[in-house]
C-alpha cells in the first residue's frame, strides 16, 4: 500500500469593497455629521472576516474635515485585503448674529455728537473659531455724528462663511441754542412826532450744531417807528434741528420835546361892573401844541369869565405833556374902579330967628354917601358945621365924598335963617 496527501491550498485573497469618498454637510446646529456607510467583502472560501483598522464606524458623528476610514479583510488562509475611503464633512451652515434694536440718543452737551453706549453683538456658529468684527465706524461709546448712522457687524466662521446684521444709531439734537439780545434801547422822540424810528442790532446766537436763523417773532423790526413808551421786541433763534430760544429787547421811546404855547393872552385892563366892586373878565384861551398830548391847567388866578375884584391879578396857566414837561403862560388882569361914590345932601333948611337974636343954631344930618367898593370919606367944603350959629340969611352947605380910588362926588344944600319978628 501506499498513500499520499493531496493538499489544496487557498491562495486567493478576499475582496473588500469600500465606498468612494463620502461628502456630507454638517447636521443642523452641529459641528459634525452622523455618517453611515457599508463596507463588504467576498472570498472564495468560507471563514473570512473584516475589521475596521482606522477612522470611525458607520453611524458615528464625523467631525468637520476629512476622516480616513480603513478596513482589512482576512480569510481562513491568512490572505488579506485592505481598502480605505475618506469621509469629508463640510461646514455648510452659516453663522448667526443678532444686532441691538435701533438706538436713539441725544447729542452731548455743547457739541454736535453723541457718545452712544451699547453692547456689541457677538456672533454664534455651529463650529468653534468664529470671529465677529465691526464693519466700518460706530464702536460702542464712540462719538456718533448728528443724524442716522448705520452700524454693521459681521461674523465669519472657520469655514469663512459669513453673516452680518445692522442697526441704526439716531443722534438727535435736543439742545436749544443760546441767544443774546442787544442792550436795551432808550431814545427820544423824533422832532414833532410822538414816536421814533429806532435802529438796533440783531440778537446773536450760538448752537452746538449750528444756528439756522435769528429773527424777530414779536414786535417791530429794526428801522420801524416805535411809539412813545416801552415796546418789547422778541427775537427767536432756531437751530438746524428746529430747537428754539427767545430773548426780549426793551425799546423805550421817551418824549423829550416840550410843549409849545402858540398863543398866550395879553395883559388886560378892565373896569368894574356897575354898582359892584367887581368886573367880569373874559380872556382868550391859551393855545398850545405838543408832539404827543398835553393839557393846560390854571395854576394861579381865576378862570376866564370869573368876577375879578378891583385890583391887580396874576394869571398863570401851565401846559404839561404826558412826560411831565411843561411851559407856562402868564399875564395880568387889572380891574379898575371907575365908578364915583354917591352922596346925597339933606334937604334945604329954613329956620327963624328968635325974639332976642338975629341968628339961629342949626343942626343937620351928614349927607348920605355910598360907594361900590365900600369905604367913602366925606368932607365939608363950604358952610358951617352942624350945630353952628347960623346968621340971618342963606348959607350954602357943600360936601364932597371921596372913595379909596379918589373918585369924588359933591352935593350942597342951603340953611336959611329968616327974621319973622317985627
Amino acid at each position: 500500500n501506499c498513500s499520499f496527501t493531496v493538499t489544496v491550498a487557498d491562495a486567493e485573497a478576499p475582496q473588500l469593497q469600500c465606498p468612494g469618498t463620502l461628502t456630507h454637510g454638517v447636521d443642523s446646529g452641529q459641528c459634525g455629521a452622523v455618517v453611515s456607510f457599508t463596507v463588504t467583502h467576498t472570498d472564495n472560501c468560507l471563514g473570512s472576516g473584516q475589521n475596521r483598522t482606522g477612522g470611525l464606524a458607520s453611524g458615528a458623528e464625523f467631525p468637520v474635515g476629512s476622516t480616513t476610514v480603513s478596513y482589512e479583510a482576512t480569510d481562513g488562509s491568512g490572505n488579506q485585503d485592505t481598502c480605505s475611503f475618506a469621509v469629508v464633512v463640510t461646514d455648510d451652515e452659516d453663522p448667526t448674529i443678532t444686532c441691538p434694536q435701533d438706538i436713539v440718543h441725544t447729542t452731548n452737551a455743547g457739541v454736535c455728537v453723541g457718545t452712544v453706549p451699547y453692547t456689541a453683538p457677538t456672533g454664534g456658529d455651529n463650529c468653534p473659531g468664529s470671529n465677529t468684527a465691526l464693519v466700518g465706524a460706530g464702536a460702542p461709546n464712540s462719538p456718533f455724528s448728528l443724524g442716522n448712522t448705520t452700524v454693521t457687524y459681521r461674523v465669519t466662521d472657520a469655514a469663512t462663511r459669513t453673516a452680518q446684521c445692522s442697526f441704526v444709531v439716531v443722534v438727535e439734537d435736543n439742545e436749544a441754542p443760546t441767544i443774546t439780545c442787544p442792550a436795551a434801547v432808550f431814545q427820544g422822540t423824533d422832532s414833532g412826532a410822538c414816536s421814533a424810528v429806532v435802529m438796533f442790532a440783531d440778537a446773536t446766537a450760538n448752537d452746538n450744531c449750528g444756528v439756522g436763523s435769528v429773527a424777530v417773532v414779536d414786535g417791530p423790526v429794526s428801522g420801524s417807528t416805535f411809539p412813545r413808551g416801552t415796546t418789547q421786541v422778541v427775537f427767536q433763534a432756531t437751530d438746524n434741528s428746529g430747537n428754539t430760544a427767545n430773548c426780549t429787547l426793551d425799546v423805550t421811546v421817551y418824549d423829550d420835546e416840550l410843549p409849545q404855547i402858540t398863543h398866550c393872552p395879553a395883559s388886560i385892563t378892565a373896569s368894574n361892573d356897575p354898582t359892584v366892586c367887581l368886573g367880569q373878565v373874559v380872556y382868550a384861551a391859551v393855545n398850545f401844541t405838543d408832539n404827543c398830548e398835553a393839557n393846560s391847567t390854571l395854576v394861579q388866578g381865576q378862570a376866564s369869565g370869573s368876577n375879578f375884584s378891583v385890583g391887580y391879578h396874576f394869571i398863570q396857566h401851565q401846559v404839561m405833556d404826558g412826560a411831565g414837561q411843561w411851559r407856562t403862560c402868564s399875564f395880568s388882569i387889572v380891574v379898575n374902579d371907575d365908578e364915583s361914590p354917591e352922596i346925597t345932601c339933606p334937604a334945604d333948611i329954613v329956620v327963624n330967628t328968635t325974639s332976642t337974636t338975629c341968628n339961629q343954631v342949626v343942626s343937620f344930618a351928614m349927607p348920605a354917601r355910598s360907594d361900590n367898593c365900600g369905604t367913602v370919606n366925606i368932607g365939608q367944603s363950604l358952610g358951617l358945621a352942624s350945630g353952628s350959629n347960623f346968621s340971618l340969611g342963606t348959607t350954602t352947605q357943600s360936601f364932597t365924598a371921596a372913595d379909596l380910588r379918589l373918585h369924588f362926588a359933591s352935593c350942597s344944600f342951603s340953611v336959611t335963617v329968616e327974621d319973622v319978628f317985627a
